[in-house]
């Protein structure tokens, strides 16, 4: 189901998408599985902020967070990750000082984790942010 989700995402099929991935969680909810139901979360406030459905999608990245840390994985890739995510809601939100916060967040783990490629993408989305919403091209930059 994740899998049949992840390609529907891909194709740019969402509703399908988020239509397997929430069957797929429910899968993982029966084993008692919560790091593959975060990852579902993860994934499903992705899709969800796709379509513009910013309540859902941090109802859902939010969810993730809370299991990760209960689960000790508070310096995790999966954690950071979420964080990014949970950035992209906020800055549709126009949650300025949100989107910041999150963007360290991720940012302080990638590079805890050495993680060079998501280092680039969260300094690349700084940048964006900064020009997009604060009209700041010097700290854009």
């Amino acid at each position: 189901m994740e899998l049949i989700g992840s390609l529907n995402f891909d194709k740019g099929l969402i509703n399908e998408a988020i239509k397997y991935l929430l069957l797929a969680q429910q899968q993982f909810s029966k084993l008692n599985d919560p790091k593959d139901v975060a990852r579902i979360d993860n994934k499903l406030g992705v899709a969800y902020n796709f379509i513009g459905n910013q309540t859902i999608a941090l109802k859902h990245l939010l969810h993730a967070e809370e299991a990760l840390i209960s689960l000790k994985l508070n310096n995790s890739i999966e954690i950071a990750d979420v964080f990014s995510n949970i950035s992209s809601v906020y800055e549709e939100q126009n949650q300025n000082t949100n989107v910041k916060k999150y963007l360290f967040k991720a940012l302080k783990i990638y590079k805890k984790l050495g993680n060079q490629l998501s280092i680039a993408d969260v300094y690349n989305n700084f940048g964006a942010f900064y020009f997009n919403k604060e009209n700041d091209y010097e700290l854009a930059k």
